[in-house]
């Protein structure tokens, strides 16, 4: 997972947001969803392809989506269209949250 998160502080300002999805436990990563601020579907899927997660196949099954930027941070954006994927985790069942664990100050 080091390496996935690299890659993504490699990205700047082109990751909006992101973070993992989790089942109802709290504790099961099922997925990821990041929001960059790219032009087009290419561009989101290149970085997606790109990501050592998914190159490594810890991510799979991506969804990508226009996402429109009406309201952050409790103001009223100017509603520009953001690209966001979701990518589905393809975890090995018996990995753990504490094998996933990057470090005590980044958690996964």
């Amino acid at each position: 997972m080091d390496a996935h998160w690299q890659y993504q502080l490699s990205l700047g300002d082109t990751i909006l947001c992101a973070g993992s999805l989790r089942s109802d436990d709290d504790q099961t990563p099922i997925g990821g969803l990041p929001v960059l601020d790219v032009d087009s579907r290419e561009e989101a899927e290149r970085l997606f392809f790109a990501d050592p997660a998914y190159q490594t196949g810890l991510r799979a099954n991506v969804v990508i989506r226009r996402w429109n930027l009406a309201i952050f941070g409790g103001r009223i954006c100017d509603g520009s269209t953001r690209v966001a994927f979701q990518a589905a985790a393809s975890l090995p069942m018996s990995m753990t949250r504490h094998q996933l664990k990057r470090s005590a100050t980044a958690p996964v």
